[in-house]
């Protein structure tokens, strides 16, 4: 009677399951999850997990995410005095989730709700401030950290325990060997479709590949919510943290413009232009991971990242000691090597870093330390741009005489 799902109908598991079933039916990208240390039995645990993966396989993979959360007793509920599952427990379900649903669906722990001491300590006083907790639980298999929205809305289901900061979940996240990045509510593989070879393993000298598919938009989101999805996406189906977006102006001006014509054309014709006010702001930096998480910290690349490195510089060399300078199209190694550049475009955080040195020793290596330049002199023969790509300085056309002047053309003597 006292239970937590009591007099709960939608708790019901068989209600559950076709609550999953019908989410496939209808392709919908879907988030389901357990509840842990509610009385239930680890075999009770594993029973659910592998109910959810059986209907996840059913309907092609409509799953995105389990989410692994841990109770928390709450003053003036039933439960109020039930003992909270240890981290020990929730470390043991969390991997348990990983090794069922394998290396693709996202597996999910709420940050805010590990089992740690009172965030109220000041960094550095107490366990809380190495939020061992967290690490734990990256080593254990979790990819996501889902919802995180401190200054913005709190936990509405448990209040009391406050969202970190993002500085602070960056920092551990990256010193674990990850990168933190924001995402969509819809995971990246139902954003953007891909086919991509990447490298299969952290052996360098090793050709093997593995590609991984993704359906996108195409199949899991409604062709009316498709084109908003996509303008909120970066190119691998992640969100767009930052302002700066290819192909857009970037002043007030052009922002409020935008609104504008958004606002005369609804959604009928152009309905992604709605979306393109407010831009994001920037949350990512150049390296493609939320800002905070490099202060003081110099975590190891992944050693896939390191492998298609070595790998790239090895063949770079091979072929200055065969003097070639492309491949043949069908040859197996060009395949890899084309693998281990999908590899490093891909790259954020320390990995992005090291992508970066590697660079920099390769420039060292052949063009020394010495950085050259040229004083240019340009002579135009028009300043008419008849093309109006709006590229370079001088483009106008003949109206605009307030840009550049008026329009000339150089005579062949001058």
């Amino acid at each position: 009677e006292n239970a937590a799902h009591h007099r709960c109908e939608s708790k019901r598991p068989s209600a559950r399951i076709r609550t999953l079933d019908l989410a496939g039916e209808l392709r919908i990208p879907f988030t389901s999850g357990i509840l842990v240390g509610i009385g239930e039995t680890r075999a009770e645990r594993l029973d659910a997990l592998f109910a959810i993966r059986d209907v996840d396989r059913k309907h092609g993979g409509h799953v995105q995410e389990i989410i692994v959360q841990n109770f928390r007793a709450k003053e003036g509920t039933r439960m109020a005095a039930w003992p909270e599952p240890s981290l020990d427990e929730l470390i043991w379900t969390t991997a348990c989730a990983r090794l069922i649903f394998g290396p693709v669906t996202h597996i999910q722990v709420p940050p805010n709700l590990t089992p740690e001491p009172d965030d109220s300590y000041p960094a550095g006083e107490s366990a809380t401030a190495d939020r061992e907790g967290w690490r734990r639980l990256l080593r254990c298999g979790i990819s996501d950290w889902g919802g995180v929205s401190p200054g913005v809305t709190p936990d509405h289901v448990s209040p009391e325990a406050p969202w970190p900061h993002l500085s602070e979940l960056a920092r551990v996240t990256q010193e674990e060997g990850y990168a933190l990045v924001p995402r969509l509510a819809a995971q990246a593989r139902y954003v953007v479709s891909t086919s991509s070879k990447l490298i299969a393993n952290d052996d360098a000298h090793s050709s093997s590949t593995h590609t991984h598919e993704t359906d996108g938009c195409q199949r899991w989101i409604d062709p009316n919510v498709a084109p908003h999805v996509r303008v909120l996406a970066d190119s691998e189906g992640l969100s767009r943290a930052f302002a700066w977006c290819p192909g857009r102006e970037e002043s007030a001006v052009d922002e409020a413009a935008e609104a504008l014509e958004a606002g005369k054309i609804g959604n009928k014709n152009k309905p992604w232009l709605a979306l393109r006010s407010p831009r994001p702001v920037d949350i990512v930096g150049v390296d493609g991971a939320v800002f905070g998480g490099r202060v003081g910290v110099n975590p190891e690349p992944s050693g896939r990242v390191k492998a298609a490195i070595e790998r790239l510089r090895r063949r770079g060399e091979a072929l200055l000691l065969e003097g070639k300078c492309s491949y043949e199209i069908d040859d197996e190694e060009t395949r890899s090597d084309e693998a281990a550049v999908a590899t490093l475009l891909r790259a954020r955080g320390a990995d992005f870093d090291a992508v970066c040195t590697a660079a920099d020793i390769a420039r060292r290596e052949q063009c020394g330390d010495v950085v050259s330049y040229v004083v240019n002199r340009n002579i135009n023969y028009t300043n008419v741009c008849t093309l109006s790509c709006a590229f370079c300085a001088f483009s106008k056309g003949p109206a605009a005489e307030s840009l550049r002047g008026k329009p000339y053309l150089l005579a062949m003597d001058e």
